[in-house]
């Protein structure tokens, strides 16, 4: 059983009710962060409801909170959920497939203009 949910095991679980401010950027912050599917699921719920009110007064600002792996476009999780597992490029691979491109593009690029690549490429 995880920490964050042995509380309820525990006699000082109860109910809260939570009433806060957020400005635009903390809110898609907030969002990216604890809609992640490997968040702790209070917070999940948490913020979906509050994208759902959103939605209700402004369906383009809520159109707009994505989780971080779907805004970023990969995933920096050091352990992916098993729901993108997959479906989701991990970081690591990412940046070594630009690097890959990269190394390859600027190679053939010195020898499109008469440069020698280096003996190390």
């Amino acid at each position: 059983m995880p920490y964050e949910d042995a509380r309820y095991v525990l006699p000082q679980a109860v109910a809260t009710r939570l009433v806060m401010t957020v400005n635009l950027r903390a809110l898609i912050q907030i969002y990216r962060l604890d809609a992640c599917l490997r968040s702790q699921w209070e917070m999940r719920h948490l913020v979906n409801a509050m994208k759902r009110e959103i939605r209700r007064i402004s369906p383009r600002l809520a159109g707009g909170l994505k989780i971080k792996c779907f805004a970023q476009g990969y995933c920096d999780e050091a352990v992916m959920c098993r729901e993108l597992d997959g479906r989701m490029p991990r970081k690591d691979a990412l940046f070594h497939a630009y690097e890959q491109y990269n190394h390859s593009y600027y190679r053939q690029l010195a020898v499109s203009i008469g440069e020698e690549p280096d003996a190390t490429d």
